[in-house]
């Protein structure tokens, strides 16, 4: 139990330590020119998973 209490605070810091990178930019300004940029509103909140898997169904 103690090593699992220990990966939860790992993540904890690393998450709170860095910033998740913005949304591409290319992909924000062809969103924008629809005025669709409201679909990276919630951006700073998805996991790394979750950011990937948006860029991707956007992109298609």
């Amino acid at each position: 139990m103690r090593e699992a209490s220990n990966d939860n605070n790992n993540n904890h810091s690393n998450a709170s330590s860095s910033p998740p990178p913005p949304p591409p930019q290319a992909l924000l300004e062809r969103l924008k020119d629809y005025g669709q940029e409201d679909a990276f509103a919630f951006w700073d909140q998805l996991s790394a998973d979750q950011q990937n898997f948006l860029v991707q169904e956007i992109e298609v």
